[in-house]
């Protein structure tokens, strides 16, 4: 499932969080809320992640986080604060290679929380989502 997280908007990402993470079963999450039009000259302000609720992300049910990016580790770091377990946090600078860290299982929900600028790489990371479980599913027939 892909889910639009607006990033740097600690109000949406929240939202986004909440509403992923109420839904029934389990659940993988890949974040990438990243400012990739700012990588260039990278000037973002992080306090917004101190205000997004990232304690919905340690709700029962959210078995794994990947945090990705350029910001991958500051995720990693609210992540903690917030409770999140950390044997359930992985990290990853490549968003599509991240998937790969995801060790997607049959009946796994997935869902790809992305910003506003990275529709194009959301795409490419549920192409590569798609791609993991078609052969985890050869490879069990």
């Amino acid at each position: 499932v892909m889910q639009m997280a607006k990033d740097r908007n600690a109000l949406a990402c929240s939202r986004a969080f909440d509403y992923v993470t109420s839904l029934p079963g389990d659940k993988k999450i890949l974040m990438m809320m990243n400012n990739v039009s700012d990588d260039k000259k990278w000037s973002e302000n992080v306090c917004w992640l101190y205000d997004c609720d990232f304690e919905f992300l340690k709700r029962p049910g959210v078995t794994l986080v990947a945090a990705t990016g350029p910001r991958a580790l500051d995720y990693r770091l609210r992540l903690l604060i917030a409770g999140v377990p950390e044997e359930n946090i992985v990290c990853s600078r490549d968003e599509v290679g991240a998937a790969d860290k995801l060790n997607i299982t049959a009946g796994d929900s997935v869902y790809i929380l992305y910003g506003t600028d990275s529709v194009a790489t959301a795409e490419k990371v549920r192409d590569r989502v798609l791609e993991i479980a078609r052969e985890k599913e050869e490879k069990a027939v």
